[in-house]
């Protein structure tokens, strides 16, 4: 910290103040160390100008903002339901005012995470022969999914699986 200081790299001791928080954040087990992990972010955007080492606090701000919100489709009463719009807002923003920092880059990665479609199936780990079982699909960002299911025997799954593997390679 002190040959940055010395050398006067404005952008290193940002990012070791960042990384400073981040660790106190990780570690602290103070029940209200998220309202104030955001303060502490919110105090040194407002005094930045427009440089690449703010937009990595915006960047920052915009993950914990995420990261933290509760909102649950079972308990639609908490959180916010409109959250992944309002971070996507938040990124597109951030791109605009630092087109060429490297958080930018990643707020637009995230922006391609957030929109990509998925599609995640997951059954009971035991299933019982001749028993009914359940499976449940996720998706995400998907208009249109077919889901085959199909009761094969220990021969016939590993003779796909073969198939499969020489497809591949």
């Amino acid at each position: 910290m002190r040959t940055q200081s010395e050398r006067g790299n404005i952008t290193a001791l940002h990012a070791i103040d960042l990384n400073r928080l981040d660790f106190v954040y990780s570690n602290s087990i103070d029940g209200q160390k998220e309202e104030q992990y955001m303060d502490a972010l919110d105090r040194i955007i407002k005094k930045g100008e427009k440089e690449d080492w703010k937009a990595n606090f915006v960047l920052r701000r915009i993950e914990l903002t995420q990261q933290n919100d509760k909102y649950n489709i079972n308990n639609p009463e908490v959180g916010n339901r409109y959250m992944l719009v309002e971070v996507e807002r938040q990124l597109e923003q951030l791109i605009t005012d630092f087109p060429d920092s490297p958080a930018s880059k990643r707020a637009r990665n995230r922006i391609n995470t957030i929109n990509l479609p998925a599609l995640n199936l997951e059954s009971e780990s035991v299933q019982v022969p001749d028993k009914p079982f359940l499976m449940l699909a996720t998706v995400a960002n998907l208009t249109k999914s077919e889901i085959y299911v199909y009761r094969l025997d220990q021969d016939e799954f590993v003779s796909i699986n073969i198939r499969r593997y020489e497809q591949e390679f």
